[in-house]
């Protein structure tokens, strides 16, 4: 079975159909989305002529399997994460002015406000959006996968740091292995290529393909969205267990 993982659209259009295309040209038999399907980000972005947040989601409502929320589209419809890795979000948090909401969660969880447009959801949209998973997992011959916008415990990407050393991973693989996975794949940090964690190490492998051969292993992929790093997708051979990692640039 080849499956291929794209995350990070950011309403980015032209470089989703790319995407979708070039999948379908390589006989990929699942399509699995990631999250962040919109959230256009005027600090990172330059596309915004091409952005379009409803064909995104028609998109990857029609081609992908698998959807996972991204903390965009959690902010999009004013929704908070589940799973709220030890930031505590009051119920009336989206009823609060943006100062207090700063005040509160500057330091410890993405406010958009400042820099990010509206995506202008249609109802359906928003009910689309608001019906995703923060996680969701695969049953493949031998295995079982794990799909998450991040790494657990801030499956959403909400809060506002990123994972660096490999004991900060920990959780992550104690909640993989709780669910029956041996492998996951995540997105948000819109890095040029793929980071491959396994219990020991975090390796930057860039857009090389990698060969599994340690179990549990999780890998954080590019975006779609075209920003500042190189962006693509994954396909993941699950007959072969090879991950390549494609640029579409």
């Amino acid at each position: 079975m080849r499956i291929g993982i794209i995350s990070d659209i950011h309403e980015d259009f032209k470089n989703l159909n790319k995407a979708i295309l070039l999948l379908e040209k390589m006989n990929a038999d699942e399509l699995v989305c990631l999250g962040d399907i919109v959230g256009f980000n005027t600090k990172s972005f330059n596309y915004l002529e091409r952005r379009n947040p409803a064909k995104c989601i028609a998109a990857v409502r029609e081609n992908c399997s698998i959807v996972v929320t991204g903390n965009h589209d959690l902010f999009a419809i004013r929704k908070t994460p589940q799973h709220q890795a030890g930031f505590i979000f009051s119920d009336d948090w989206y009823t609060l002015d943006f100062d207090t909401r700063n005040q509160k969660g500057g330091n410890y969880v993405w406010l958009y406000e400042e820099t990010e447009l509206s995506a202008m959801l249609s109802k359906k949209d928003r009910i689309y959006l608001a019906s995703l998973p923060e996680t969701a997992t695969m049953e493949i011959p031998d295995q079982k996968l794990f799909f998450s916008h991040y790494l657990y415990p801030d499956v959403s990407g909400s809060g506002s740091s990123f994972t660096h050393l490999t004991n900060e991973t920990s959780l992550h693989f104690k909640n993989m292995t709780s669910n029956g996975c041996s492998i996951s794949f995540s997105g948000h940090g819109h890095i040029g290529g793929i980071i491959s964690i396994n219990q020991k190490e975090i390796i930057e492998s860039g857009f090389s393909p990698i060969t599994l051969n340690t179990f549990p292993h999780a890998f954080v992929g590019p975006a779609i969205a075209q920003g500042e790093r190189q962006n693509g997708l994954m396909v993941f051979d699950s007959n072969e267990k090879v991950l390549e990692c494609i640029s579409l640039t």
